[in-house]
């Protein structure tokens, strides 16, 4: 349960992973679509973009204040709303 609330105290972690599981998801996706299989290749891809919503809507909030940060505290890396530095 410890590693589950590191996780969740570092936005940027959990935007990184659900990025890179939502590129494995799209690989997969269109492996499987260039298999033959179009419903299953269309529900693999979908999965990646709906972890990637969810990080981000549930996820994605400031350690210090724990307001939802908008994507673009991403570029400067500081919480807009309390100025709290997103590790």
């Amino acid at each position: 349960m410890k590693d589950f609330k590191d996780l969740v105290n570092h936005p940027k972690k959990i935007l990184n992973y659900s990025v890179i599981a939502c590129m494995v998801l799209l690989i997969a996706g269109l492996i499987v679509l260039l298999l033959g299989a179009t419903v299953g290749g269309i529900m693999v891809m979908s999965l990646g973009i709906f972890i990637v919503v969810v990080a981000v809507t549930v996820f994605w909030r400031c350690p210090k204040c724990d307001n939802n940060v908008p994507l673009s505290a991403y570029a400067t890396g500081k919480c807009p709303y309390c100025g709290e530095r997103l590790s």
